[in-house]
């Protein structure tokens, strides 16, 4: 009975969080027959496609059983769908986001560190406690989405990560995440990223944002983001991710490297990282003339429910807040919007939030507007919902 209960109640945490549309497309459709994965594929290939993978990488990992059940599961070797329809067994898995391509496809699974360097990566990782030292060899743990964790030891690992985190929602491509890694390193002596206070700022937004608590002046947000299900948390202890000792002609470069690609390889495996060959196109930082995604200010116009330029969905639920990103089409500066904001609340079209920030001396909505506007702009930028 445990065990069915357990089961219940994983499910009914995972409808919990999705939206009455997304329940009714996905469970309650009228076309909706449930088969097996074995049977899917033994379709697919009917009309000459094969499988290929799960459009998430972490799916495929079975890291998070107990080391019994891994055993078992990598001794079905005769065939990928069995062991993928195994692990569906384990997880208890009823939905999957497989990828297919044609039989005559050639596949290669050489999941290899060194293909790692082609790739923009990503992430809202950010490191549990200050760092006295980036270049001493304490172990460090970095807290990732959905309660996932890395317990990194490596100095060029630990500066990587923060370079991440403070980037983040950008993706950074591998050269330049080693190079920002290193230079990052070699500077500091100590350093400690706390100290900073536009990276400081940017960790507890993420952090609000992935744990659906941003709340910022304007905007009543629940920020979205993928799911990993259930939890992963790929910890290392000390040592664990150290690279054998590359011969003496080896330059220190091609070790730090190899050591990078093989960490960020393990952390995609369990989630932690995204990989991008070609990065989501939005900015962080507003310009004179500030542009919302078209696609945001016209969902902002019928409900509160908009997606961001990663793809991901986000939740306005202030009148106030819908309003300025309508208003973001590049025709405003600064003054226009104020104007243009203080005329939707002095019409009663919105209202100014109970959390606004109201300045000392203010006499109108005008003012308190003006002392939020920029601060708001930013959290835009942040949520990728900005496209200049």
């Amino acid at each position: 009975p445990d065990f069915y209960r357990n089961i219940l109640a994983k499910e009914y945490a995972r409808v919990s969080q999705h939206s009455e549309s997304s329940v009714f497309h996905d469970d309650l459709a009228d076309t909706n027959h449930p088969v097996y994965f074995h049977q899917f594929v033994e379709h697919a290939e009917k009309h000459g496609l094969q499988y290929l993978s799960e459009a998430q990488f972490f799916e495929m990992q079975s890291g998070i059983f107990a080391p019994e059940a891994v055993d078992v599961v990598n001794q079905i070797s005769d065939s990928r769908v069995a062991k993928e329809q195994y692990l569906d067994f384990l997880k208890c898995r009823s939905f999957r986001q497989t990828l297919l391509v044609h039989k005559e496809q050639a596949l290669d699974f050489d999941v290899s560190p060194e293909r790692v360097t082609k790739f923009y990566i990503g992430s809202p990782i950010h490191p549990q406690d200050e760092i006295v030292h980036l270049g001493s060899p304490d172990i460090v743990t970095f807290l990732g989405p959905e309660k996932s964790s890395l317990k990194i030891d490596k100095p060029i690992i630990k500066a990587a990560l923060v370079v991440l985190g403070n980037a983040w929602p950008q993706a950074v491509h591998f050269d330049d995440l080693l190079a920002r890694a290193q230079t990052l390193l070699a500077a500091s002596t100590p350093v400690n990223p706390f100290h900073e206070p536009e990276f400081k700022g940017r960790v507890d937004q993420a952090q609000r944002i992935h744990r659906g608590e941003h709340r910022s002046p304007f905007f009543m947000m629940d920020g979205g983001s993928a799911s990993l299900d259930p939890p992963y948390n790929v910890s290392a202890v000390h040592g664990l991710w150290a690279v054998s000792v590359p011969p003496i002609q080896a330059t220190r470069n091609e070790e730090d490297k190899r050591t990078l690609a093989e960490v960020l390889l393990r952390a995609y495996a369990g989630g932690i990282v995204e990989f991008h060959l070609h990065p989501p196109q939005f900015v962080t930082l507003p310009s004179e003339r500030p542009i919302a995604s078209p696609l945001a200010r016209l969902q902002a116009r019928n409900g509160s429910n908009i997606i961001n330029l990663r793809h991901h969905n986000i939740k306005v639920e202030d009148s106030l807040g819908r309003g300025l990103l309508q208003l973001l089409d590049g025709t405003r500066d600064r003054h226009a919007l104020i104007a243009s904001l203080d005329e939707l609340v002095v019409t009663g079209k919105a209202s100014l939030p109970e959390s606004s920030t109201i300045p000392n001396g203010a006499t109108g909505t005008r003012d308190i507007i003006k002392a939020n506007l920029e601060e708001n702009l930013i959290a835009l930028g942040r949520l990728a919902l900005l496209a200049a």
